[in-house]
């Protein structure tokens, strides 16, 4: 299962291997937010006929022969399982929910590790962020109606979301961390930051490893949370 965090309101990153805080929770307001329900099939998961998408699903992988088109398509399956994972939620089917809802999981590390493995697709960076962001409101009402022995699937779906983010920062050409963040991190006093600490923080060759390296500078109070405050700006930005 998903190690526990020492601390509250923290999800653990299997990427980077430790946990990380959650991003502030975005307040809906009322009117001017209209969080899309999200897709899923015709067929629900668990009708008996379920089998006849997954069917149909292994014949688009079979056809998907460039790196953008396996990622798009597993993006879509993703989106596909998330949206059956929530009806089963609504439908109070908690179980199964997390069930599916890890099979969501596991579909997006699968995209994160062929763009790990060198897959350089700049054209998903705007479908993965849209996603993420919707997904990350989503998974914040479902960790409302679920019950505790949902915890540890809503976590590992978090932890997947937010690395959505990243990635989508990384395909897009963003700096991992900004100049003027870098500017102040290359100010600090000299011996404040070990040289493990500094190449880190001065090279990231990511935007999951500097989410790494500048979490170790908050939590001894190096930096403050507005600095890394990029990090999760995306996921409070809802059209």
């Amino acid at each position: 299962g998903t190690p526990p965090c020492s601390q509250d309101n923290s999800y653990f990153n299997w990427s980077a291997g430790r946990c990380f805080p959650m991003p502030l929770p975005y307040a809906l307001p009322d009117t001017t937010i209209t969080v899309a329900e999200p897709d899923r099939s015709f067929i629900p998961a668990d009708s008996p006929f379920s089998f006849l998408d997954r069917a149909f699903e292994t014949v688009q992988s079979v056809t998907a022969f460039t790196p953008e088109a396996k990622a798009r398509f597993r993006l879509a399956q993703a989106r596909e399982r998330f949206g059956e994972s929530y009806d089963l939620l609504q439908r109070g089917k908690e179980n199964q929910f997390g069930t599916v809802l890890g099979q969501y999981t596991d579909t997006m590390q699968q995209i994160f590790n062929d763009i790990a493995a060198g897959a350089n697709i700049p054209q998903l960076a705007d479908d993965l962020k849209d996603q993420a962001v919707q997904n990350n409101l989503l998974l914040q009402q479902a960790s409302i109606l679920a019950g505790s022995n949902s915890t540890t699937p809503i976590t590992a779906a978090t932890s997947i979301t937010i690395q959505a983010i990243d990635r989508a920062a990384d395909l897009a050409g963003e700096p991992p961390i900004p100049a003027d963040l870098q500017s102040k991190i290359k100010g600090l006093p000299e011996g404040m930051l070990t040289p493990e600490q500094q190449d880190a923080l001065l090279n990231p060759d990511s935007r999951l490893e500097a989410r790494l390296a500048l979490g170790e500078l908050t939590a001894t109070g190096i930096i403050s949370p507005a600095d890394t405050a990029f990090l999760d700006q995306p996921l409070t930005q809802v059209d």
